[in-house]
């Protein structure tokens, strides 16, 4: 089990890198020279990604954390939630080809 903090810091390492276009949004350097991948390898990477996210995440205890830090895992819990839903829901790029 690992600690939230580290836990965000391999999340987005691995998100940004499923979403290069994501990543330019946010300014952070490197990506600016990639597009999103929406082959169905990738897509099915993507989804695997957020579910062991989510399952990864609610392993880490939350006791302990600072009120931000808990507020933080809230979040990320729902936008997790949400993705695996949207994913398990349908295929994103068949509705937006």
């Amino acid at each position: 089990m690992s600690s939230f903090p580290d836990f965000c810091d391999v999340f987005f390492q691995k998100y940004f890198a499923l979403r290069p276009t994501e990543a330019i949004q946010y300014g952070i350097d490197g990506y600016d020279h990639l597009l999103k991948d929406y082959s169905d390898e990738r897509y099915h990477e993507e989804k695997a990604f957020f579910k062991e996210s989510l399952k990864r995440l609610r392993d880490i205890s939350v006791k302990g954390l600072t009120k931000d830090e808990t507020v933080d895992y809230a979040l990320f819990e729902g936008r997790l939630t949400i993705e695996n839903y949207q994913f398990n829901k349908e295929d994103y790029r068949l509705k937006w080809p």
